[in-house]
């Protein structure tokens, strides 16, 4: 049985031989992520802030800005959880995937250049020390 997802992630799964029982779990939760993807937003605003999720593009206004998938989904985790500090370690496990072991500068050097990206945008990414990261509107 071979299965082929292609899309917003993809999976390729072969399985040779393996239990009826395990094929059809297989495919429930196959199913299941679709399921899920078809709730995700095609677009997030926050105010001059768009990003589309489905192509993974950042516009302010009518300009398109470059970001890495990285940094979108850093910008995108910040968006949703504005004005809540998130923990290196909780952004690097979200982001990346993975734990965060000796990695803080990958955390440290994202927020970085996320924050010149967005400069203008109504919106910064605050550093509580020992709390973590937010996205804070800025007062005028």
């Amino acid at each position: 049985m071979t299965v082929s997802v292609v899309g917003f992630h993809t999976v390729k799964i072969s399985i040779k031989s393996c239990d009826i029982r395990f094929r059809i779990k297989l495919l429930a939760r196959i199913e299941a992520l679709f399921r899920n993807i078809e709730q995700i937003p095609e677009f997030i605003v926050k105010d001059r802030i768009t990003l589309k999720i489905r192509s993974l593009e950042v516009h302010f206004g009518n300009d398109k800005i470059k970001f890495s998938p990285v940094e979108f989904f850093l910008l995108q985790l910040l968006i949703e959880n504005e004005g809540t500090p998130l923990k290196a370690e909780y952004i690097y496990e979200q982001v990346w995937g993975d734990d965060m072991n000796n990695e803080q500068n990958a955390v440290k050097g994202a927020v970085l250049r996320i924050r010149n990206k967005i400069k203008g945008s109504g919106y910064n990414i605050a550093n509580a020390y020992g709390v973590g990261y937010s996205l804070v509107k800025i007062e005028k």
